[in-house]
């Protein structure tokens, strides 16, 4: 089923503007119009289309285009900096329900083997751990061998998020890490 998605308005666009390469002068191609590679990965994932099934129009960037762009910003960092300026606004605005915070744990077995593949209780495979605050909002999700201790797997998910504690935080410098959750979570 496809998700209704018209696009990023230029307020929206704002958002990510901050972390995005700013576009060449001079000699050199023009980088591609970011908005546009932002509305077709944006629209990828909602729909967890394929990158063949991208509707042509005004407002997407060829596919190929967004694809390359989907990887260098993710080898740069920029997704995960993106994240952390949206939690940032989101715990300024009071979006974030922290009374309830929980992680939670699935085993997914891998029999084809893996870079973190180990054999656990469970068998041969990883336990994937997400963090999501009280309105189920996800911060975190990290895969770990099977073998590991859970508290050591969820220690690992936790020392991987960072969350901004208070105000908008400047893209510059990153976020806080939020320790008291982890501190908060690991006591029970």
């Amino acid at each position: 089923m496809q998700t209704r998605f018209e696009g990023l308005t230029q307020d929206q666009y704002e958002i990510f503007a901050p972390f995005l390469p700013l576009q060449r002068t001079g000699r050199g191609r023009p980088y591609a119009d970011f908005i546009k590679v932002l509305n077709t990965i944006i629209w990828v994932l909602l729909n967890g289309a394929k990158w063949i099934n991208i509707p042509k129009g005004e407002q997407r960037a060829p596919k190929s285009t967004a694809h390359d762009w989907l990887g260098k910003w993710q080898a740069d960092g920029i997704w995960e900096k993106i994240l952390f300026h949206i939690l940032a606004i989101a715990q300024f605005l009071g979006l974030i329900n922290w009374e309830r915070a929980s992680v939670d744990g699935a085993f997914v077995a891998g029999k084809g083997g893996g870079e973190d593949v180990e054999y656990g209780h469970k068998g041969k495979g990883l336990t994937l751990h997400c963090l999501v605050d009280g309105n189920g909002m996800p911060f975190a999700l990290k895969s770990t061998g099977a073998a590991a201790n859970v508290r050591e797997q969820v220690e690992i998910l936790l020392d991987h998020v960072s969350i901004p504690t208070g105000g908008l935080e400047d893209p510059k410098n990153g976020p806080m890490h939020y320790k008291l959750i982890r501190d908060m979570i690991l006591v029970f």
